[in-house]
Order: C-alpha cells, then structure tokens, then sequence
C-alpha cells in the first residue's frame, strides 16, 4: 500500500467525504484515486466512513452465524495534559522575555482554549467517536441482520480505559438502533490483568525494547536530517524572535508533560508537538472547535514530513519493525489470537451462546494484531526506516474507531467459512493461505495456519487467563 495512496485517503474522510467504495472482482475495496489538500493526520485519522459498500455473497447455502470484532476506540480528546502543557509553558516563558511574536500570542490563545476545554476530558471520547462507534455498530447489525435478528446473546468487553468502555456502549447503542434486542453481556479488563487486549503492559522484553530499542536512533537520525530540522525552524520561527528559537533549538530550555516526560527541548521536538495538537483538531471539531486552524501554522509539505516521522515510530512500536527485532511487537498478540481462535470454536462446537463477540481496545492492539495475521500484507518486515513508511501506514491498518471482523459462515453438513473484514472491508488473511472462494476461507485452514503461529511461540489453546498472563511477563 503506497503512502501517497494512504494519503489521499485519509484527506477524502477529513474533508467530509466518506472514502468511496467500488466493487473489484470479489472484493470492496477504497478509492486508490489521488485526492489534494491531504490533512496529513496520521494516526489520529477519524474513522474512514465507507459508503456503497458491497460485500460478495456467500457460497450457495451459507449464512453468517458468528461475527467476533475487534476495535480501536473512537476518535477522541487529547491523552493527557501533555504537549498543551509543554507548548503553553514555553510560550508564558517566551512571552515573559518579550520574544513572543503576534502569532505567538494567537497560538497561545488557541492552545489555552483547547487546554481549559480538556480539564476533565482527557483521554476520553469526543462527540466525533461516539459517533464513529454507534454508526459502525448500526452497520453491522443491518449487514448482517439475519444472525442478530435471531436475538441470541451478545458479549462485549473492554480495557480497563474509559474511552474503549465509551466505545462498546456507543457500539452497542448502534447495534440495538439496528434492530438487535438480545441480552447483553458487557465486562472489562482490570489493570495490569489483561493478556488479551493490553499485553503490552504485561510484555517486559517488548517494554524493553519499546523504551530502548535500536529502532529509536534509527527514527532520531531520520527526525534530525537537516530537512527536518529546518522545517522545524520554520515552524517555531512564526512564533518566537530569533535569539529566543536559537536558544531553544540550542537544547537551553526544557518543557515537560505532567508526569514531568521531556516534551518540547528543540524547535524540531516543538514542531512535532505542535503536530500532535493540530491531528487531535479533527476529532473535537463536533464539540466547538471547527474554528481553531492550526493547519495555518504549516506547509503541507511539512505536514506531510512530521506525519511520515510519526508513522516511522508507529511501525516500530505497533508495526512489525526490522527484520532484527524479531517481531516483538505483533509476536505479544499470539495470546489474543488464541483466545479469538478458541472463541470462534466456541461458536462452531456450540459450547458458547453468543451470536458476536465484540471486544474495544486501543491501535496498540489491532495494528499489531493485524500485523500478526498478515493482513493485507501488514506483518511485513523492513530493513531501512525509507521502505518501512512508503508501504506501510498506521492510519491505514489502525485508524480511530478502526475494527477487523472476523465473520463465520456454516451450511449444514459443510465445512464453516470464515472472511475478514479490514474497518468494515473485505480483505486477505496471510498470503500463505489460499482462499477457497473470492474472500472466503475454509475455517479449519485459517484455524491450522495461525494456531501453528500462536503454539511456535509457546502459547497453547488451553491455556489460562491467568498462564497467559504469566507467559507474556516471562516470555514476551
């Protein structure tokens, strides 16, 4: 997937229209044509709403009969007091030595309006995600409308986070808008005890290798081209006098987060901070800030290159990283693939009740368990940091609200099927699986393939919550 592709993708959402979607061959998939005045959001994207989207039937005799989701949360508020907190400290220092230019002062204002909006906020979802979650919940009881107007059981459960709990609700609210009014089932994860969709807060060697991988001087010298560094200066240079960025981008001043992480310490980490607060625009413009343009402050190319630097971190965070780090980012999902392979079994062998499994988690599970089942290509590795972020793109596999489906089909007397859907459109499991027909697979193949994947790296189809949990902290 070419990133100028991704690109024009992501503009089409942001611009307010919905990516159009065209039936090629079997498959649904997104408009590739090229679209200007990209927004450059990167992996803050709002939802990729898609419209016309048409799904190939089933085989002769086949019905959908379980559908197992699982989601990122909706597009949302800022995490933390974080880069608002950084960015206003160093604009009050500015100001009080007279180095404040007129738009300084203006961006301070618009900052200051954003931060005293998010007291009480943070880290939850705006009005855009819910409503992201609640249409894609409505679309998915009318696409398959069949199976939940059975009124079967439903189970849904979360993290520990308030925004993915925000999300089920809004999902399910969208559901039941569909016409589904069967019981509900609806939990979460408590901190520090969920194997499935927060390992990476169990996984020590991925911990380690998330604070202090080798990738990190790989994306630094990449962040510190004399590119970068002078687009930063540019950036910072509307904003403050001379001998104030000088001494700023000299390395004399710190800023930090509240829990007192170094935000802002050069004109290029001021740029990229500014960046993350002009992405998180978008996501709050249904909550009265459609007005606030911080897109002003910025080239499109510039915007372009901090969003290529952002998607650089993503793919050695969530992504599958160089070929020497071993796949320590997607290999941590092995025990939430067991467990969305067990559940599928469930379903088939009828030991379980529910029609749907609908779990709501963050990007640092589905982009990595997309990863992990080479969907679309999404595991593969790449030698050079260039070659990572020109095929491959967190907002694409992972965008807000993004969601994979896995949808099984039974026929009496035949093998169950199974399709993926990749946010909401039909996509490719593993190239090294061959569909039995157009975007359908035998189960069972599906089922051999990845569970072979999941018991190489020591995790088995019996074990426990609580053995999973003990072997990502041990293994992983």
């Amino acid at each position: 997937m070419k990133k100028r592709f991704l690109w024009g993708v992501l503009a089409s959402v942001l611009l307010l229209c919905t990516s159009a979607c065209n039936t090629t061959g079997n498959y649904a998939e997104s408009d590739k044509s090229e679209v200007a005045g990209s927004l450059f959001l990167g992996s803050k994207s709002p939802y990729p709403v898609p419209t016309n989207l048409v799904y190939t039937e089933a085989p002769a005799g086949y019905e959908a009969s379980f559908v197992y989701v699982l989601h990122r949360h909706g597009s949302r508020n800022l995490s933390s007091f974080k880069y608002d907190k950084a960015w206003l400290e160093l604009l009050d220092t500015a100001g009080k030595e007279g180095q404040l230019t007129e738009a300084g002062t203006m961006l301070y204002g618009e900052i200051k309006q954003i931060a005293d909006y998010e007291v009480g906020k943070y880290g939850l979802l705006t009005n855009l995600g819910k409503d992201e979650l609640f249409g894609i919940g409505k679309r998915v009881g009318e696409n398959f409308s069949d199976l939940f107007r059975t009124g079967s059981p439903l189970f849904a459960d979360a993290t520990y986070k308030e925004r993915t709990q925000e999300s089920r609700d809004s999902f399910l609210a969208g559901l039941q808008a569909s016409g589904y009014h069967g019981e509900i089932q609806k939990t979460f994860y408590e901190k520090k005890k969920d194997p499935y969709l927060r390992p990476m807060d169990l996984a020590k060697k991925y911990s380690d290798y998330f604070d202090n991988g080798a990738w990190h001087e790989t994306v630094r010298a990449y962040e510190n081209s004399d590119t970068v560094r002078l687009m930063a200066k540019r950036v910072c240079s509307q904003f403050f006098e001379a001998s104030f960025l000088q001494k700023l981008d000299s390395g004399e001043m710190e800023f930090c987060d509240e829990k007192g992480k170094v935000i802002i310490d050069s004109a290029a980490t001021a740029s990229s901070a500014l960046y993350e607060l002009y992405i998180i625009l978008p996501a709050l413009r249904e909550d009265g800030f459609a007005d606030i343009n911080v897109k002003k402050y910025f080239r499109d190319d510039e915007l372009q290159m901090f969003e290529t630097i952002q998607n650089a971190k993503s793919f050695y965070k969530y992504g599958s990283g160089s070929p020497s780090s071993q796949a320590l980012s997607l290999n941590i999902m092995a025990p939430l693939a067991k467990h969305m392979i067990n559940t599928i079994d469930a379903s088939l062998d009828e030991s379980s009740p529910y029609l749907a499994v609908c779990s709501f988690a963050h990007a640092e599970t589905l982009v990595p368990l997309v990863g992990f089942l080479d969907i679309e290509n999404a595991g593969k590795a790449y030698d050079s940091v260039e070659e990572a972020v020109e095929n491959w793109n967190t907002a694409y596999y992972g965008p807000m609200g993004g969601n994979l489906q896995l949808i099984v089909y039974r026929s009496p007397g035949k093998e169950a099927l199974i399709k993926v859907l990749l946010n909401e459109r039909e996509s490719r499991f593993s190239e090294e699986i061959s569909p039995f027909l157009g975007p359908y697979y035998h189960w069972s193949e599906i089922r051999q393939y990845y569970l072979k994947k999941v018991e190489a790296l020591g995790v088995f189809p019996d074990s426990t919550v609580e053995e999973d949990i003990s072997n990502l902290k041990n293994n992983f």
